[in-house]
């Protein structure tokens, strides 16, 4: 099936959905009414589990932070708006931590390069400052190691 969620209608119901960061990629005036349309797809007793990447928390959003910052760009991050769409359904949620890893800063800006494709000239301006950023970030043999804080957001049909 090669269909964005709105448009997707199926006569069946689910167990369980997986959201795996994608809620970012729903047209923000649709949020609310596309989670809401995965919650009405649930067998009673079936999950969804909704993950994002924390709006505020870790390395890997600073870096976001700055680079927004940089091109006077206001960013949203989804991770705040779901926050409050989903206490309508008595979630639970949860945190975790990972880590992107790279062998040196040219390394971890091609990986951030796939965030910002859509600031390609803006990305490759600030690409010398980006490096002076993730110095904190990095060890005695350049390896650098930027934090990434998880939400998981459990909503389960009653």
């Amino acid at each position: 099936m090669n269909k964005t969620w709105e448009e997707v209608n199926l006569d069946e119901s689910f167990d369980f959905i997986l959201a795996a960061y994608v809620i970012t990629y729903f047209p923000k005036t649709k949020r609310k009414h596309l989670i809401k349309k995965m919650y009405n797809m649930l067998n009673p007793g079936g999950s969804i589990l909704i993950l994002s990447v924390d709006a505020q928390k870790g390395s890997w959003r600073k870096i976001h932070t700055y680079f927004y910052k940089l091109i006077n760009h206001k960013h949203y991050s989804s991770d705040s708006e779901l926050k409050q769409i989903v206490q309508e359904y008595g979630v639970i949620s949860k945190s975790f931590k990972t880590q992107v890893i790279s062998k040196n800063s040219n390394e971890m800006l091609k990986i951030l390069g796939f965030d910002f494709y859509k600031y390609p000239a803006n990305f490759l301006t600030f690409s010398s400052l980006l490096k002076k950023f993730m110095k904190k970030y990095s060890d005695a043999s350049e390896k650098v190691t930027l934090e990434m804080v998880h939400n998981a957001y459990i909503i389960t049909k009653k």
